[in-house]
């Protein structure tokens, strides 16, 4: 059976590139799920914009995705912050928010 996708709008304290973006969202996540939890979370960042990004993962691992986020307090020794904004179904209804 397919997975129902879910796609969470969040904003970072400090411009950033997509890669370092990737790399702190996937090792909290990792930190927080475990392997096995990230990779049945389905995790990913789809969309990057200097400060905004968007990420995917499956609708029951939401909840436990966004607490890895909020656990997120440091970026290199410097404080550091993810603001969720928006949770959506589609994409489609996020990307003119990311601009």
């Amino acid at each position: 059976m397919k997975e129902k996708k879910r796609y969470l709008l969040y904003e970072v304290s400090e411009e950033i590139a997509l890669e370092r973006a990737r790399s702190i969202v996937y090792r909290k996540v990792i930190d927080v799920l475990g392997e096995s939890g990230f990779s049945q979370a389905f995790v990913r960042v789809v969309e990057w914009n200097k400060n905004k990004g968007i990420l995917c993962c499956t609708n029951e691992y939401l909840d436990r995705v966004i607490g890895a986020l909020a656990l997120v307090q440091s970026n290199e020794g410097k404080p550091f912050h993810l603001r969720l904004g928006k949770i959506s179904g589609s994409i489609s209804k996020l990307k003119p928010l990311l601009k």
